[in-house]
Order: C-alpha cells, then sequence, then structure tokens
C-alpha cells in the first residue's frame, strides 16, 4: 500500500468522522429545538446539562418560541453539512470545491466562538482552545485534502 492510498484512506476515515459528528449534533437540533442544547453540550460539559435544562424551562414560552426556532433552523444546516461530507467522501480526491465549501461552513463555528469571547469574553470553560480546534482542524483538512486530490490527478 503506498503514501498516496494511506493518505486518502486517512482523509475518508476523518471525513466519516466529522460528517458523523456533523449529522448527530444537527439532527439533534432538528429533532430537540433548543431542548437539544442540553445533550449535545452535555456531552462536552456533562456538569452543565441540568443547568441548561433549568435554563431553558426558565425562558417565556412565548420567547422560548423563537430561541427554538433559531436551535432547528442551525440545526437544519448542521446536519445538512454532514449530510453533503458524508455524500463527497468516497471521492474525496475529486471534490475539492464541495470539500472547501463545507469546511469553511464548519469554520463558522470557531467564528462564531471567537465572537462570542470578543464581545463576552472567557466564561468558566476556557473556549480559547476550543476555537484553536474548531478553526484549525478544517484548514489542516482543507490542506490534507489539497494534497490527495494533487496525488490522484494525472501526472503530464
Amino acid at each position: 500500500m503506498n503514501g498516496k492510498v494511506i493518505s486518502l484512506r486517512g482523509l475518508q476515515f476523518v471525513s466519516l468522522i466529522s460528517a458523523t459528528i456533523a449529522v448527530v449534533g444537527g439532527g439533534t437540533f432538528v429533532l430537540q429545538g433548543a431542548d437539544g442544547l442540553a445533550t449535545v453540550v452535555g456531552a462536552e460539559y456533562p456538569a452543565l446539562s441540568p443547568l441548561l435544562d433549568r435554563a431553558s424551562s426558565a425562558i417565556d414560552p412565548l420567547m422560548k418560541v423563537t430561541f427554538d426556532t433559531w436551535y432547528r433552523a442551525l440545526g437544519w444546516y448542521w446536519l445538512t453539512t454532514g449530510l453533503m461530507l458524508f455524500w463527497i467522501t468516497p471521492n474525496v480526491q475529486y471534490r475539492t470545491d464541495w470539500f472547501r465549501l463545507i469546511h469553511v461552513a464548519f469554520m463558522a463555528v470557531g467564528i462564531a466562538s471567537l465572537l462570542t469571547i470578543i464581545e463576552s469574553g472567557p466564561n468558566v470553560h476556557n473556549r480559547y482552545g476550543a476555537v484553536v480546534i474548531e478553526l484549525g482542524v478544517p484548514c489542516v483538512l482543507i490542506v490534507w485534502q489539497w494534497f490527495v486530490a494533487r496525488a490522484a490527478s494525472p501526472q503530464d
């Protein structure tokens, strides 16, 4: 097995993991709306789950509809992006434009986190590491895919 195949298979494996995370997270928000926040965030910060449940139940029901709508809408974007990544993964070496579009969308989460830190400051949980991961991993994957695509293109 040569390096090209290993690199392609590795990229496909990482793409499947990313797609699964997006589909599960987005699907949770689509199905549960704002109530899915405790499920999704609770996986990363288990101590926050009861606090998020209490905060969600304390929101005025009329305001919660708007809050819930935003989470369901954003969930659809996340779910759709994950499905697109599943779709291109078998031929990821030939889908450079799609791959970049999807990972720029994933980087939007890091940009949103960074804007939140700038606006409200860091909270109890150190989000700087998460921002580095949310911005860095998609960039690394875009570069990795570029190398894989270059290796797959016919040599002149």
